[in-house]
């Protein structure tokens, strides 16, 4: 039975209680795009894959009103999309040689490579979701930089600046380091920066991801509206209630250890069941940067 049988070497246990705290722990750190992502658990410890998610229309400015007139009141309206839960998974063998050689520290290798390889597929499935169904802007002629970054944060049409990211492809780093508008993150307080920020430029922070795709010398860098609290001065409110990006878990990350013993092998596998959607376009944009 999995999870039953642990290894002893070197004085090392190999526990899978401990093998998934521990990519559990490291998984977060390793991604890229789905830390702006709220998390919908809806669908966790309950039979079914697929979740009806609704995503309400606005009800429109208010109108005129005399004294005395009833005040005509508006349905609230919205639209059901539905979207299906899938599962991952990852594995790694080791052999009684290798465990038992002393070289290097294969278990270490091991959780590193999982967690990177779950990391790796997640952010690419983002990328990939938010290629198909975010808006795109094609009018951006220029490699990545001040004016571009401009153009692509007034394309929200928003009354009031709100907190955004901008996604690049690792390649695009140099391009904006080497513009005089581009603030390093070494510059301003580390309390203030978000995992993997590299720095900001017009006030949006800067974020690097190899899965950017470049698609015709055009790399698609990713502009993404953060959900934030809002204050009452915000009349954007409404259009930032939903988030861009929704993560929706049926189960967080599963570890499981086995031994073979016709083989003399020792297997590591780790699955996620999850699904990662666009729920709120007006807050996203695909942003398409000459290389």
């Amino acid at each position: 039975m999995a999870g039953s049988i642990t290894l002893v070497k070197d004085g090392d246990v190999l526990l899978p209680e401990v093998l998934q705290a521990q990519v559990s722990a490291v998984l977060p750190h390793a991604l890229q795009i789905t830390p702006f992502c709220q998390v919908d658990t809806t669908l966790v410890g309950i039979p079914g894959n697929t979740i009806k998610y609704p995503v309400w229309n606005y009800i429109g400015m208010a109108d005129d009103s005399a004294e005395a007139q009833d005040i005509d009141t508006r349905a609230l309206s919205y639209e059901t999309k539905e979207y299906t839960i899938r599962k991952i998974a990852v594995g790694v063998a080791f052999s009684d040689e290798a465990l038992l050689s002393g070289y290097g520290n294969p278990q270490a290798e091991g959780e590193r490579q999982v967690t990177l390889a779950m990391a790796h597929k997640i952010d690419h499935d983002a990328m990939e979701e938010i290629q198909a169904n975010a808006p795109h802007i094609t009018t951006l002629a220029n490699p990545v930089g001040y004016e571009g970054v401009i153009d692509a944060i007034d394309d929200f049409e928003e009354e009031f600046e709100t907190n955004k990211v901008l996604i690049i492809h690792p390649k695009q780093r140099t391009q904006l380091r080497k513009d005089p508008n581009f603030l390093s993150a070494d510059k301003y307080p580390k309390e203030v920066i978000l995992n993997g920020e590299i720095g900001q430029i017009a006030g949006c922070r800067v974020m690097v991801s190899k899965s950017v795709p470049l698609v015709a010398g055009k790399y698609h860098s990713v502009m993404i509206r953060l959900s934030t609290e809002q204050t009452e001065k915000d009349s954007n409110a409404f259009l930032i209630n939903t988030p861009a990006l929704t993560l929706f878990m049926k189960r967080n990350v599963n570890v499981e250890y086995e031994r073979i013993v016709k083989n003399r092998t020792h297997e590591i596998t780790a699955d996620q069941i999850f699904n990662v959607v666009v729920t709120n376009p007006s807050s996203i944009r695909v942003c398409e940067f000459n290389a």
